[in-house]
């Protein structure tokens, strides 16, 4: 192999442990969870399970998702909208 093979060897063998360094951080960054909130109130827990406000107040009121109150607050955890699809798969 002359020295410009050799170089042009290097030079690539290089570029691609750096890109393959970058997309490993990328993708670690990905996995990491997202600074997501713990609780919700009613409107926006309705908008993530895709239902209406009446909707889930029922659910609420009929006790078919728990629910942590603070005072007239009314938070549902993501862990209660979790048990909630998983109790409720088809």
């Amino acid at each position: 192999m002359s020295s410009s093979e050799q170089f042009w060897s290097l030079l690539t063998d290089r570029l691609a442990d750096q890109v393959a360094e970058k997309v490993a951080e990328r993708m670690v960054a990905r996995l990491q969870p997202v600074n997501e909130p713990v609780a919700f109130s009613v409107k926006m827990a309705a908008k993530l399970m895709n239902l209406s406000v009446s909707t889930l107040k029922n659910m609420i009121r009929d006790r078919e998702l728990e629910v942590v109150r603070r005072g007239t607050r009314v938070l549902i955890t993501r862990n209660a909208i979790n048990k909630f699809f998983e109790s409720h798969e088809a």
